[in-house]
Order: C-alpha cells, then sequence, then structure tokens
C-alpha cells in the first residue's frame, strides 16, 4: 500500500490499515499546526470525504492500493472559496433572472434548471456559513455577516418548493425576483468584502 502524502511517498509496502490510519491522523494534526487542514483524499483515485471511515470500510475487502492525503493552507483556501463563491453567485443571480423572466412571459422553463439553482443556493448557503464560522481565522474589518441573509434565504427556499409543487408561477417568478435575487446581491457585495481582505 502506498501513503503519499502532500505529493511525498512516505511508505510503499505491506502495511496494516491501523498504522495508516495513525500516520494520517499524525500528518493532519501536523498539518493543522501549521495553518494548513484537509483539502483532499483519494483512496485508489476515487475523492473520498472522510479517509479515516473509508479506510476502516475498506479494510476488510483489502483492496486498497494508494492513499493520497493533500492539505492547503487554510487562508489560500479561504480566498480560494470565496473566488468560486463570487463567480458562483454571478451565475446565480443570472439563471434567477432569466428564469423569472421566463415564467414572467409565459415561456416554459426546465424544472432541472429550477433543481440546479435550488441546489446551487443550498451550496452558497454552505458557504456563507462555512465563512461565518471562519471569521476569526482573519481579522476582517466592518464585514456584515451572512446570518440573517441564509436565514431569509432558507425560508425563500421553503417557500419556493411549495410554490413549485402547487405550480403557482406568480409567487414562483416573486420569490425569484423579489426575495432571493435582493438576498443575493448582498451575498455578491459580502463576498466581495471577504475578498478584498484576504
Amino acid at each position: 500500500m502506498q501513503l503519499i502524502l502532500d505529493g511525498e511517498l512516505v511508505m510503499n509496502q505491506e502495511i496494516n490499515v491501523g498504522r495508516i490510519i495513525q500516520a494520517i491522523e499524525d500528518y493532519l494534526r501536523q498539518s493543522l499546526n501549521k495553518g494548513r487542514v484537509l483539502f483532499s483524499c483519494r483512496i485508489n483515485d476515487m475523492e473520498v470525504e472522510d479517509p479515516i471511515e473509508t479506510l476502516l470500510i475498506n479494510d476488510k475487502e483489502n483492496n486498497i492500493k494508494t492513499v493520497e492525503i493533500v492539505t492547503k493552507d487554510k487562508i489560500t483556501l479561504i480566498y480560494e472559496t470565496v473566488e468560486t463563491a463570487i463567480q458562483y453567485n454571478v451565475k446565480l443571480v443570472s439563471a434567477i433572472k432569466n428564469i423569472a423572466t421566463d415564467i414572467n412571459t409565459g415561456k416554459d422553463f426546465d424544472q432541472k434548471i429550477m433543481l440546479q439553482i435550488i441546489e446551487g443556493l443550498e451550496w452558497l448557503l454552505s458557504v456563507c456559513i462555512r465563512l461565518e464560522n471562519q471569521k476569526n481565522l482573519l481579522t476582517f474589518n466592518n464585514v456584515e455577516s451572512f446570518v440573517d441573509i441564509v436565514e431569509d434565504i432558507k425560508k425563500a427556499l421553503n417557500s419556493l418548493v411549495e410554490a413549485m409543487e402547487i405550480g403557482d408561477m406568480v409567487t414562483l417568478s416573486d420569490i425569484f425576483e423579489y426575495e432571493l435575487l435582493e438576498k443575493l446581491e448582498r451575498i455578491g457585495e459580502i463576498l466581495q468584502s471577504y475578498h478584498a481582505q484576504i
């Protein structure tokens, strides 16, 4: 079994999973002390969320050949996440404007796009929550909190789902135009504030 930690091959022999897990835990602890966090883990060239759990589950099958751990500097990771969120927010705003226009003009719209918007909103909200939780990592000056906006969008998403279920196009359009767009534009401004200070 090969264990690769941030590009360096550290083990390349038959070894039990317990020793691999211990080496990973030690490495991640040392990395955290250096301001680095787990960025990705690949086991047998497949991306996994939790390397320890995956190793424990797959150990019984004895089919693990390669474990690769990649860490990243926390500040770099936050910066990249904020950049991605800014770009994604712009796309969400555009998609919401388009779907609201389609609804208002009576055009048929693709339900898949509606579901993609909902999934995109959920992802963006999770990023906002994570950023809110990382405020103590960096000193941010006068950055507005995401908390109230996230709660408002969650409520709007619930209303959106209800309107979709009953086919209420007027309510759908109103939620998109008057609730979500305004909140997403505010999120975009807050993300720009974060970006400027990292």
